[in-house]
């Protein structure tokens, strides 16, 4: 039983593990993307938001967030 218990408990490390490297590799793309087409605009790109820009996408979810809908 113990041994079940012990896989499972890897299986799902491992899940968390490719959930977190995907989610890693994501923003880091997102931020690669938006500094190139900065640069092949002729625009600086985001880099008001935290070192580098960093901070963009945190930036950008939040004002998704509040974000007011005028009907």
């Amino acid at each position: 039983m113990s041994e079940y218990l012990i896989l499972a408990a890897i299986t799902v490390a491992k899940i968390l593990v490719v959930i977190g490297a995907l989610m890693g590799g994501d923003s880091v793309m997102t931020w690669i993307e938006r500094r190139l087409s900065g640069v092949i605009q002729f625009r600086w790109g985001p880099n008001r938001v935290g070192p580098f820009g960093l901070f963009q996408p945190i930036a950008d979810v939040l004002k998704l967030l509040v974000k007011e809908d005028l009907i």
